[in-house]
C-alpha cells in the first residue's frame, strides 16, 4: 500500500517536487533558470524536455519562489491564430485591474487604448467577412464610407472616452494595412513595457510552442522579432525535444536565442532513487518493469501499473534497454538525442514483445516514424546495429526475437531496492548543521515498515534518525511510546519526517524499539534518542529545538 500521509504526493504536485527531488542533471538546470530570473537576463531563452518531463512543473516552481519579485505572464500558445501582442495586453490589463502591477495612470491609459483599438481591429475584420459574404461589389463603401464613424461611436464610447479629433485616428487605423497595424501595435506595446520595466521585472513565459508548425513558428519569431528584442523583458519559450532539436540545427536562429534549458529523462541511477518516492513498488523487479513502461517520464511514473499486459514486460526486455544505455553509442549522445532514443527503443520492443517477431522492414518502418531531421536517422541506425548484436535478440532469417527469459540471467528477488541503491550510490557523508533549518512533514503512519520505506528513499539523503520516548500522563496499558524523526537535506529542501502517532509502545509492539535502532546500527546511520516531557508533543519538541538537536548529532559523530 502506499503511506498514509499529511502531505500530498499526488501527480506533479509542488509538494512532490520537493519530496521527490529533481534528478541532479535537473538541478543544474534550476540553478541556470535560477540565474535567468535572479539576474533578469533578458531576451529569448528556450526550456524544453519531453512531454511529461516536467517543465511546466518546474516553472511553476519558480513562479511560486519568485511570487513577490518578478510579474509572470503565463502564455499558452494553442495554434496558428495565437496572437502574442493581444494576449500580453489582455493579461496586462488584468493585472492592472487585480492591482498585480505597479503603473501611472498615463500607462494605465495606453493600455486601455491599444486593449480597444486591438478589439475594435478584430471586431471590424469579421464585421468585413460578414459583409462580404452579403454583399461583394458594396463592400468598401458599406464599410469605409458610412458604418465605421458609427461603429466607433458604439463601441467606443461606453469604455473609453475619446475625443473628436482621435476618432480619425481610429479610422486611419481601420484601413491601414494589416502589416502596418501590427507594425504600430507593437511599438506601442514596447513603449508600454519599457515604462513598466521601470517599477516591475516581467517575465513572459510562452508554452506549447510546439503545437505550432516550423512555418507558424517562424511567423511568430519574425512577426515579433522586435518586440522580443526591443521590449526589454524575459521571455521563455517552452517547447518538446523535437522542437528543441529543430530550433538548435537551424542556422536561421542562431542569434535569436540567448540560453537554452532541456530537462532531461531520468536515467535508471536517477530513476532508482526517485521514483520509489512517487510511486509504491513491491520488489526491484517493478521498478525495473516501471522503466521500461515510463522510459523515465514523471508523468508517466503515476500512470504506471505493475504486470500491464499489453507491453507484456519480461526481464530480457529490461537486459536490452540496459545494454542499449550503457554502450558508448547511447553515452555519447546529447540529452535530447538519448530521450529520442529511449522513446524509439520503447515503441520497438513493446511492439515485438506483444508480436513475437519483427522484420528489418518492420523496424524501419517504425523508425521513419520517428526521423524528422537526417541527424536522427543515423543515430536510430546504430540502434537498430546494437539490437541486431544483442545477446538477448535472436536475429533469424531478417527476423528480430527476443529470447527467452534465461533462469540464470534473471534478477535476484531477494535482493532489496535499498542494495540496489547502494550498488550505484554511496550514502550521504553525515552532515548536520542549525542552518538545515528542516521544513516539517508529518508521517500519519505507524508501521515501522513504512518508515524503513522513508530511509530507504532517501538513504543517499540521509542525515540522521532522531528517536524520542514519552511517558504518557493518563494510565493506560500503553504509557510509553517511541516516535521518529527521520532527517533528509536534499537539494531542494531539507525536510523532517516526523512520526507524530509512534511506532512502539510498551505493551503493543514492543519489540520495536529495539528492532529500529538495531536496523539503523546495521546501516551505520547516526541516531540520537530523546526524552519527551509528559504533556509534550513530538512535533512541538522538534520545532521548538532542533537546532539543539543539531549540535547534539554532530557531538555524537
Amino acid at each position: 500500500m502506499v503511506l498514509n500521509r499529511k502531505y500530498n504526493v499526488s501527480a506533479l504536485e509542488k509538494e512532490k517536487i520537493y519530496l521527490a527531488n529533481y534528478s541532479s542533471r535537473i538541478l543544474n538546470k534550476r540553478n541556470k533558470l535560477n540565474e535567468i530570473i535572479g539576474q533578469y537576463i533578458q531576451g529569448i531563452h528556450i526550456i524544453s524536455g519531453m512531454r511529461g518531463a516536467g517543465k511546466t512543473t518546474f516553472i511553476n516552481l519558480f513562479k511560486d519562489e519568485y511570487i513577490n519579485d518578478r510579474i509572470f505572464l503565463h502564455l499558452n500558445v494553442l495554434d496558428s491564430s495565437f496572437d502574442l501582442i493581444s494576449e500580453m495586453i489582455i493579461y496586462l490589463d488584468n493585472l492592472i485591474n487585480e492591482r498585480g502591477l505597479n503603473s501611472t495612470e498615463r500607462c494605465r491609459e495606453k493600455i486601455s487604448r491599444l486593449k480597444y483599438k486591438i478589439f475594435n481591429e478584430v471586431l471590424i475584420r469579421k464585421s468585413f467577412e460578414s459583409r462580404l459574404a452579403e454583399n461583394q461589389t458594396n463592400k468598401l463603401q458599406r464599410i469605409f464610407g458610412i458604418n465605421i464613424k458609427k461603429y466607433l461611436d458604439i463601441n467606443l464610447s461606453n469604455n473609453l472616452i475619446i475625443e473628436e479629433n482621435k476618432k480619425n485616428e481610429f479610422i486611419y487605423e481601420v484601413i491601414s494595412t494589416p502589416i502596418q497595424k501590427q507594425e504600430k501595435n507593437i511599438k506601442e506595446l514596447i513603449s508600454i513595457l519599457i515604462e513598466l520595466s521601470k517599477n516591475n521585472r516581467i517575465v513572459v513565459i510562452l508554452d506549447e510552442i510546439d503545437k505550432l508548425s516550423d512555418d507558424e513558428f517562424n511567423i511568430l519569431l519574425n512577426t515579433n522579432k522586435e518586440l522580443f528584442l526591443e521590449s526589454g523583458l524575459v521571455y521563455f519559450m517552452v517547447c518538446d525535444t523535437k522542437k528543441y532539436i529543430n530550433i538548435r540545427s537551424d542556422k536561421r536562429y542562431v542569434d535569436m536565442f540567448n540560453r537554452y534549458l532541456y530537462l532531461p529523462l531520468l536515467s535508471w541511477e536517477e530513476y532508482i532513487i526517485i521514483s520509489p518516492k512517487i510511486k509504491e513498488f513491491n520488489s526491484i523487479n517493478s521498478v525495473k518493469e516501471s522503466y521500461f513502461y515510463t522510459i523515465g517520464n514523471y508523468r508517466r511514473i503515476i500512470t504506471f501499473e505493475s504486470g500491464d499486459e499489453f507491453y507484456k514486460y519480461s526481464s530480457n526486455i529490461w537486459n536490452i534497454m540496459n545494454e542499449v544505455e550503457e554502450s558508448n553509442v547511447y553515452k555519447n549522445l546529447s540529452e535530447p538525442f538519448k530521450d529520442l532514443v529511449k522513446e524509439f527503443l520503447f515503441d520497438i520492443l513493446s511492439i515485438l514483445k506483444i508480436s513475437t517477431y519483427l522484420t528489418d522492414s518492420e523496424i524501419y518502418d517504425i523508425k521513419n516514424k520517428h526521423i524528422f531531421i537526417s541527424n536522427i536517422s543515423i543515430i536510430m541506425d546504430r540502434i537498430i546495429e546494437l539490437l541486431h548484436a544483442s545477446k538477448y535478440i535472436d536475429f533469424i532469417d531478417g527476423r528480430y526475437i527476443i529470447k527467452e527469459d534465461d533462469e540464470n540471467l534473471l534478477y535476484n528477488n531477494s535482493d532489496t531496492l535499498e542494495n540496489e541503491i547502494l550498488k550505484i550510490y554511496k550514502p550521504k557523508e553525515f552532515r548536520v548543521t542549525d542552518m538545515n533549518r528542516y521544513n516539517i512533514e508529518e508521517l500519519s503512519t505507524s508501521e515501522i515498515k513504512d518508515l524503513y520505506k522513508i530511509i530507504t528513499w532517501y538513504r543517499t539523503e540521509l542525515d540522521a534518525v532522531l528517536i524520542f520516548r514519552q511517558e504518557l500522563t493518563y494510565e493506560n496499558i500503553n504509557n510509553v511510546s517511541y516516535h521518529t524523526v527521520i532527517l533528509v537535506s536534499d537539494k531542494l529542501c531539507p525536510t523532517a519526517f516526523i512520526n507524530v502517532r509512534g511506532f512502539s509502545w510498551n505493551h503493543e509492539c514492543s519489540g520495536r524499539y529495539n528492532e529500529m535502532k538495531q536496523y539503523l546500527t546495521n546501516r551505520n546511520i547516526v541516531f540520537k534518542e530523546y526524552e519527551l516531557e509528559k504533556d509534550e508533543t513530538v512535533m512541538k519538541a522538534f520545532k521548538n529545538n532542533q537546532y539543539i538537536y543539531m549540535g547534539d548529532l554532530n557531538e555524537v559523530w
